[in-house]
């Protein structure tokens, strides 16, 4: 399962990608709503699940997800 952590702590962001590595997960992150957006437009059918964060540089999270 592929996943796509899109947080701009990246401290919480390396702890997430860390911890669900460990549990077998594949993990890709992300730290800004711009490339969030770009990467999901681009690769959306890559991820199984996007961990989204709602207050992001650039772009927020909910505008990501209309």
């Amino acid at each position: 399962m592929r996943l796509l952590i899109v947080e701009d702590e990246p401290k919480l962001a390396r702890m997430l990608a860390h911890a669900l590595g460990k549990k077998g997960y594949a993990v890709d992150t992300l730290f800004d709503g711009q490339e969030a957006l770009t990467r999901i437009e681009l690769y959306h059918a890559d991820y199984d699940l996007i961990i989204l964060d709602l207050m992001l540089p650039t772009i927020d999270g909910l505008t990501i997800c209309r």
